[in-house]
């Protein structure tokens, strides 16, 4: 008669995890955004730097060097 009744659902389980409390769709649509624009400006960044290396590795084969290897 003093006991109080269990609660049909736990208290944790009702209760969202703190990472779904930050993980929000706002937050997930700027990690997105972010992300992409940092893809978008290092890939051309790397490609405009190898391009030079392929030129003057062009160049040296058509001046006869041989690279053994």
């Amino acid at each position: 008669m003093g006991s109080t009744p269990e609660p049909a659902v736990p208290a944790t389980a009702a209760e969202p995890d703190a990472d779904q409390k930050r993980l929000t769709p706002g937050v997930k649509g700027i990690g997105s955004a972010s992300f992409l624009a940092d893809v978008g400006h290092e890939i051309p960044t790397a490609l405009l730097l190898a391009a030079p290396a392929r030129a003057s590795m062009g160049n040296l084969g058509a001046s006869g060097f041989r690279h053994s290897g």
